[in-house]
């Protein structure tokens, strides 16, 4: 039986600067670019065994190493990990869009159906779309104006998560789901949650949402902070924590999670507002009209329509984000709360 080869860092460096010796200059790449230098490596018949593109493997740093280090000098793996956002966020565009190309190249290709997949098959949602009765989804109101070319790679990105993280993972058509933009500068520019919650029931009154949008208890909100969690790829981990709401104490890390996209879940009652959480509630109980919510389980409150309202459920709070209504919470990186 043959052996297994690991690469070490340094012969991973070796060959992925031999390859990048016959492309064009990194700000001439594209989504295209990635996918040939990776196939220029893999071209090698000697050592194609070893040569692995997972999150944190040597030749996907050594990639990484070569986009961020055309930018400076002192750009590296390890800083990108360690980074602020801040700092994440100062790089071009460009180069955070060839970082999004790395991530997905590899989390595509890794994706595979899970033992039991196929939940969403045949559930009986009740909303209704013009484009057939079994096409879900939610209407999601874009607030952060700052950027929109940063939004724009945010929207391309959603796609591709959602294919890797659900739709190959739980064998799901993508085409049964509607996710209808909402995209009003001049009322929800810099806004939060109580003006997505006006504008949704606007929108509902006023026959603009398909019918079966009207009736839902909740909407999407994707602000500054869901658009950066979306867009940092390779950066610290977030945490899968087990919860117990009514015994007081540190919670139970389940694990660490390379990568959590999340944005903001509102309730589209007309009578909740932006009140402050009773400070009482050091367990997260009282539910204050919105969660943060990892965005593959926005299919999980899909799932809730049906079932109870948004106010039945088990909501964490003080910054730690759904998973999927039980004592299982993340906390995003840098957590402290």
């Amino acid at each position: 039986m043959a052996q297994s080869v690991e690469m070490d860092q340094s012969r991973a460096n070796e060959l992925v600067k031999s390859a990048l010796a016959s492309f064009p200059p990194v700000s001439q790449w594209s989504h295209a670019t990635i996918h040939d230098i990776k196939s220029a490596i893999r071209s090698d018949p000697a050592e194609a065994a070893a040569i692995e593109w997972s999150e944190g493997s040597p030749c996907t740093r050594a990639l990484v190493n070569s986009i961020v280090g055309d930018v400076d000098d002192n750009w590296d793996w390890q800083r990108l990990k360690t980074c602020s956002n801040a700092e994440y966020f100062s790089l071009p565009i460009h180069t955070i869009s060839l970082l999004n190309d790395v991530y997905y190249s590899h989390a595509l290709g890794a994706a595979h159906p899970k033992p039991g997949a196929r939940r969403f098959k045949g559930y009986d949602f009740r909303i209704l779309h013009p484009g057939g009765p079994t096409q879900i989804g939610y209407p999601i109101f874009r607030v952060d104006y700052s950027c929109d070319e940063l939004f724009m790679l945010y929207k391309t990105c959603w796609d591709r998560f959602l294919e890797a993280k659900f739709y190959r993972t739980e064998i799901v058509d993508p085409r049964q789901f509607t996710w209808l933009w909402i995209d009003d500068k001049d009322r929800l520019d810099g806004k939060g949650p109580s003006e997505v919650r006006t504008l949704f029931n606007d929108l509902s009154t006023g026959g603009s949402l398909p019918p079966g949008f009207r009736s839902l208890w909740r909407c999407l909100m994707v602000d500054r902070e869901a658009i950066e969690s979306m867009l940092r790829v390779f950066g610290p981990p977030a945490r899968l924590v087990q919860a117990p709401y009514y015994v007081q104490g540190d919670f139970e890390v389940v694990k660490e999670v390379s990568f959590l996209p999340y944005l903001t879940a509102v309730d589209t009652n007309g009578e909740w507002n932006d009140r402050d959480p009773d400070p009482r509630d050091i367990y997260g109980l009282e539910y204050a009209g919105l969660v943060k919510c990892a965005l593959q389980s926005v299919f999980v409150l899909l799932e809730a329509e049906d079932v109870f309202a948004p106010q039945e459920a088990i909501h964490p709070r003080n910054g730690r984000i759904f998973e999927d209504g039980t004592e299982l919470q993340y906390e995003p990186p840098g957590f402290t709360g």
